[in-house]
């Protein structure tokens, strides 16, 4: 369980705090220009088509394509 610095009253599970963070950083990317914004946009599209796809649950591609997506922006 992770508490939240800002406010230690609330607790969120590891998995959860993770999706939160990658939500954060793409609120705080829509405002910003730049190559680096971009590409880390790129992966997002990237991680949802896959999702969409269902390929994270492939027999053989699914953990590597997991163990990617919690380590990409």
């Amino acid at each position: 369980m992770v508490h939240l610095g800002n406010h230690p009253e609330v607790v969120m599970c590891l998995g959860c705090a993770r999706w939160a963070a990658k939500e954060a950083a793409e609120i705080e990317d829509r405002d910003r220009t730049g190559v680096l914004p971009r590409a880390r946009d790129r992966f997002r599209d990237l991680r949802r088509g896959v999702a969409h796809r269902g390929w994270h649950r492939h027999r053989y591609l699914g953990p590597a394509l997991r163990w990617l997506g919690r380590r990409l922006p």
